[in-house]
């Protein structure tokens, strides 16, 4: 169905009410604080992000991921009671 030239000129001419909950204007573009505010936001829930799976990571892996655990052995023997006997 189209659009008589009559019913277009007259389409074209209706400006719609200015309301609060008018969607046929465009939003104005945003600032340079509201990008900055937006990419500090998206920082900070990627840091946050990739900090928790590092920890996940790190507590699953235990000794094996530890500066401080190099050059120990990953198993030791672990003595519960005193033993009359040496260790063989």
């Amino acid at each position: 169905m189209s659009i008589s030239p009559a019913n277009a000129a007259i389409a074209e001419a209706c400006v719609p009410a200015a309301t609060k909950y008018n969607r046929s204007r465009v939003a104005p573009p945003l600032t340079t604080a509201q990008h900055a505010a937006r990419a500090l936001v998206f920082l900070i829930i990627l840091i946050s992000v990739i900090a928790v799976i590092a920890f996940a990571i790190h507590n699953m892996l235990g000794s094996l991921t530890s500066i401080l655990g190099e050059g120990r052995p990953v198993l030791e023997e672990v003595h519960t009671w005193p033993s009359p006997w040496a260790a063989v």
